[in-house]
């Protein structure tokens, strides 16, 4: 979840504030009639209540009323003035006067969000085994991509793919995207190769797979991205006798404007058995199970629930500080891997950060924290009873799952990172 969508349900859920949507298009004021306007529109608010914009131009934008909202249109100024004018649909939300939401401030609602994530021990990611850069998209930068007339962007996890995708936009059969520098192989050996991608919108899109040290395109069963649904192209590539590295590349299939998704590719020599941990800039706390999706079923998307793949036996190996490595012992030619690494979980600043911590669990435990100092407040009793309720549900659940997750797995080594 993104921290806009944190701090939204906070405001539903617990309170503390009112959220609305901008139809001026100025940067002294902002304009919401429908949520400010009109009888109880501006109740509990008045000069000196923060304001934050959590989508549009603006968005991530900090400053405090100057005044009430006018009653007959939901006009309120602010002071300072926003960085530049509004664009008429900003979101944004208008934090109550006993909270705050800037660096310094008394009861910061981000600085109590940030304790509170700071409180959960980890936060568990399923991760594709690939020797491709930026292939399971954690990152959200796209220097990993070039592109060839089309733009690129990082699109953060959402229907229709629940993770982190790049959005390719482009027009035409010879605009393209392929990765910036090409993956490394070895000349006549077999590779495994898997991409989940999906159409958008406009025309078919074509998957393929250079091979940049001889200029030309490597044989693939398939490669139509046709479908608005996520597709899964997996099959075994055989590398020529001189092919030393290869880019995995999304090119329009027909004329007219198109945009395309991709969720990860994955490429590896098919029999390897030992698999670096790749380098995050997260702190690793430990590696959990190695899984894998059945050669009958790794063209199905719905293979892919962690749930209905099963476990490899492997053991973690250090290599260095901060290094690790996972060694399978039995053979995985064919099979799509995956491995569950627990992170410690990053601090949030802009309101794109994003967290993997379930947003209902983040919002108990920092609801908790916020109204802790105004649990005696009549007005705010209720409020922080549920709150408190709520954080100590997910407190104890967390701690049977780390318990759970431990006894469950081959791997019961607790990998720490020592770099």
């Amino acid at each position: 979840s993104t921290l806009a969508a944190v701090l939204n349900r906070l405001v539903d859920n617990y309170g503390l504030g009112r959220r609305g949507r901008n139809t001026g298009t100025v940067a002294t004021s902002l304009t919401d009639d429908a949520d400010l306007g009109g009888q109880g529109g501006a109740d509990r608010l008045g000069p000196g209540c923060y304001v934050l914009i959590t989508a549009g131009t603006r968005a991530g934008d900090v400053t405090r009323l100057s005044a009430r909202p006018v009653r007959t249109s939901g006009l309120a100024t602010v002071d300072p003035n926003f960085g530049a004018a509004l664009d008429s649909t900003s979101a944004f939300i208008v934090f109550y006067e006993d909270f705050a939401y800037g660096l310094g401030s008394e009861n910061n609602v981000l600085a109590q969000l940030n304790r509170a994530l700071a409180e959960f021990p980890w936060e568990k990611r399923h991760v594709p085994i690939t020797n491709i850069n930026d292939g399971d998209m954690l990152s959200s930068e796209t220097t990993a991509w070039g592109v060839s007339g089309a733009s690129v962007t990082k699109l953060v996890a959402t229907f229709v793919l629940p993770v982190r995708n790049l959005r390719i936009t482009g027009s035409g059969t010879t605009q393209y995207a392929q990765l910036n520098v090409a993956a490394i192989v070895e000349q006549s050996r077999v590779y495994y190769y898997e991409v989940c991608a999906f159409k958008v919108s406009g025309p078919d899109t074509v998957l393929s797979l250079q091979d940049t040290t001889n200029s030309t395109t490597l044989t693939l069963p398939d490669t139509a991205i046709d479908e608005r649904t996520p597709l899964i192209f997996a099959s075994t590539v055989a590398m020529g006798a001189t092919t030393e590295s290869v880019q995995p590349r999304i090119t329009g299939g027909a004329a007219g404007v198109w945009n395309t998704s991709v969720a990860w590719i994955i490429l590896r020599r098919d029999d390897q058995r030992r698999f670096v941990i790749q380098d995050r800039p997260l702190r690793l706390l430990r590696v959990g199970q190695l899984r894998a999706v059945s050669p009958g079923n790794r063209s199905s998307w719905y293979s892919r629930n962690w749930e209905a793949m099963s476990e490899v036996a492997a053991r973690p190996v250090q290599i260095d500080a901060g290094i690790w490595e996972l060694h399978a012992s039995q053979d995985v030619s064919g099979l799509s891997l995956w491995y569950e690494e627990f992170v410690q979980p990053a601090a949030l600043a802009a309101v794109t950060d994003t967290t993997a911590v379930p947003i209902e669990d983040i919002c108990a435990v920092a609801a908790e924290y916020v109204l802790r100092p105004l649990r005696a407040q009549s007005e705010w009793a209720v409020a922080y009873t549920n709150a408190a309720r709520e954080a100590v549900r997910v407190r104890q659940d967390w701690a049977a799952e780390l318990r759970s997750s431990r006894r469950n797995s081959r791997q019961t080594v607790a990998l720490r990172y020592t770099g």
